[in-house]
């Protein structure tokens, strides 16, 4: 029997019920009901949903007994895998916080200098991390491009931050070469999951600078440069190579045995594949986007998303005209190619299952900005237009052409400027809103198999979880914001 199993039989006795009591109860197959509770046979979500509005639950009951159905319908990794991807999108806003501050004057009033020996071991946590810091900054000095070469980026570690600071500061006129090790499957392992979610921060910064490659782990260890130690930074005088707890570094700098350092790397990243590919302007993006769907005539597009991407399908060519800043000539231009772009989506996409969040619609019926759209080229939709773009939205929600689900901000806060985009075949596309100062976003797409993989089944299985309201929930919610939008627009008038 399984915990499930198990679980469950303990809450239908709790409520007071016989099996057979319980089973006309929830309108469920008795026989069913019992192969269920002996653990032979796994229920079907709508089964699950019955049992689950029958019973009285506690919250931490309905939880509890969710996840037993989750892990037992999926196994243990890909639930495991499911709450790392939730829990690290809900927090990637919040990098920003930890940003340690790297300034050269504060580096020269309290430390000491690097140390003049060619090869010399450093121990000490903060002795470790002030070398960090100078060797960082020295490469910095007089360099128009500097250059570091790393493979640790990995969780809240002090060089992955102190790296992201710099690269930040220099708005991406900081070349980073990434090396990455992944292993050949996820399993229980978030390791490969971490480093995505580390180097789409770099990806999303300002700047095209940041190169992350990767390769499996039944390389050689001696092809990577790091074989006797955790990981290393490495600049054009100095390998710095570092113990996985950072407090044990060996700093080199004897030229000789850092080119030798440096061959190794050379050698790794020749034979390594790109982890990401970013598009570097407004039109780039478009044909990545465009050749995401290339293969097929139609195919489901997968999303979800703190923004609104299931509009594609309802802003015509005639409806974006009307809001560009043609004072602008960029502005035709733009709107030129995004009509283009939105009319070859229609007709590769057959279908399009979009999760999305309800501050997002509520957001544009209170200011008619779509976030893809910069504020300097394009004026917001009117109030009127504003609804005809949904109509239409609510249209295609009856002809099955798009299946809309909204996130219940209660159970998962998924950052507003994100976008993920996947398809049947593996596909990945994540999305990055523009920043503050910044009038385009970014595309960046996945290629290692094993990330679009956890991110397809981590979309795919949202619109069965409890996360998210159900299809009719959702289009109960979006008509009640469109009527509380066309009210408020009564009274103003009124007024």
């Amino acid at each position: 029997m399984s915990d499930f199993s198990i679980f469950l039989e303990q809450l239908i006795r709790e409520n007071g019920y016989s099996i057979y009591g319980f089973a006309q109860e929830a309108g469920v197959d008795r026989p069913t009901l019992h192969r269920v509770l002996k653990g032979q046979l796994t229920p079907s979500t709508s089964f699950f949903q019955k049992i689950v509005k029958t019973l009285r639950l506690f919250p931490q009951e309905r939880e509890q007994l969710t996840q037993n159905y989750d892990i037992l319908k999926n196994g243990e990794s890909v639930f495991r895998q499911r709450i790392y991807i939730k829990e690290r999108l809900e927090h990637l806003n919040d990098f920003v916080a930890c940003r340690p501050q790297l300034s050269g004057d504060a580096v020269a009033a309290g430390e000491n200098g690097l140390p003049t020996e060619p090869i010399a071991c450093i121990r000490g946590e903060y002795r470790v991390e002030s070398v960090i810091r100078q060797v960082l900054l020295e490469e910095l000095k007089g360099q128009k491009r500097p250059v570091i070469s790393t493979n640790i980026l990995e969780g809240p570690s002090y060089v992955g931050r102190a790296l992201l600071q710099l690269y930040l500061e220099r708005e991406g006129q900081l070349e980073i070469r990434h090396l990455i090790r992944f292993h050949k499957s996820i399993g229980s392992h978030m390791h490969n999951l971490t480093m995505l979610f580390d180097a789409l921060l770099f990806s999303f910064s300002p700047g095209d600078g940041y190169r992350p490659c990767f390769y499996y782990e039944n390389v050689s260890q001696y092809t990577d440069p790091a074989s006797l130690f955790h990981s290393y930074l490495m600049t054009k005088k100095h390998v710095l190579c570092l113990s996985e707890d950072l407090k044990v570094a060996a700093l080199i700098q004897e030229p000789k045995t850092r080119a030798c350092y440096e061959q190794c790397f050379q050698r790794t990243i020749a034979a390594a594949e790109p982890l990401l590919q970013r598009a570097a302007s407004l039109e780039e993006g478009y044909r990545i986007e465009e050749a995401f769907y290339r293969g097929k005539e139609v195919r489901t597009l997968f999303s979800v998303s703190g923004g609104l991407p299931c509009l594609y399908f309802c802003c015509t060519p005639e409806i974006l005209r009307t809001v560009g800043r043609f004072e602008y000539p960029q502005a035709r231009a733009l709107l030129e190619i995004t009509c283009q772009h939105y009319e070859r989506l229609a007709q590769s996409i057959k279908t399009s299952a979009a999760v999305t969040t309800v501050d997002s619609f509520r957001s544009f019926l209170q200011t008619g900005r779509v976030h893809t759209f910069p504020a300097k080229y394009v004026r917001p939709f009117d109030l009127s237009t504003r609804i005809v773009i949904l109509e239409r939205l609510l249209d295609l929600i009856h002809t099955g052409r798009i299946k809309l689900y909204l996130i219940n901000p209660v159970r998962f806060h998924f950052p507003e400027q994100i976008s993920i985009h996947v398809s049947e075949d593996q596909k990945c596309i994540v999305y990055a809103n523009p920043t503050s100062g910044y009038e385009w976003g970014t595309s960046v797409q996945v290629k290692e198999k094993t990330l679009r993989k956890a991110l397809l089944d981590f979309t795919v299985s949202l619109p069965e979880s409890e996360l998210v309201y159900t299809a009719r929930e959702s289009e109960g919610i979006l008509r009640n914001l469109m009527q509380a939008a066309r009210s408020e627009e009564e009274e103003r008038e009124n007024v």
